[in-house]
């Protein structure tokens, strides 16, 4: 039952991005997705698709260089976690127009590295983007 209701949970949430294309990364109770790592969903998405993490934790390391929303279940529910060899951010996101929800993203990866819970980055070069959203997101043990 509760697979079943997830699953409409996550119907309701892509339904509203009716002009994009939903790529669903599956972990834990929705295991069955097409994806099963963030990495592969952002890889096939394209500028304004939504890519929705379900509940789970997700130990990797995410480049995001194209504008797309990245969307998890809650900030208890969708755990992104540092892969051991970051050296650079968690999520790591080189273009403008990057959305960032309901999630949480932790580690550090390997002792000395030089880690951030998300790194923001303009042709190589630590810098801002403009048009960057985060909303419902906890960035913890960075």
């Amino acid at each position: 039952m509760r697979g079943a209701a997830l699953v409409l949970v996550v119907a309701a949430l892509l339904a509203a991005e009716a002009n994009a294309g939903a790529y669903i990364v599956g972990a834990g109770s929705c295991a069955s997705a097409p994806y099963s790592t963030i990495t592969a969903a952002v890889a096939a998405a394209s500028e304004g698709d939504v890519v929705f993490a379900c509940a789970g934790t997700y130990t990797e390391n995410v480049a995001i260089d194209k504008a797309i929303t990245l969307r998890g279940a809650g900030i208890e529910e969708t755990i992104v976690d540092a892969a051991s060899d970051v050296t650079g951010g968690v999520i790591s996101i080189t273009a403008a127009g990057v959305t960032l929800e309901h999630m949480k993203i932790t580690g550090h990866g390997a002792t000395g590295n030089i880690g951030s819970g998300v790194l923001v980055k303009n042709n190589g070069a630590e810098a801002t983007h403009g048009n960057l959203t985060f909303s419902s997101l906890w960035v913890t043990a960075n």
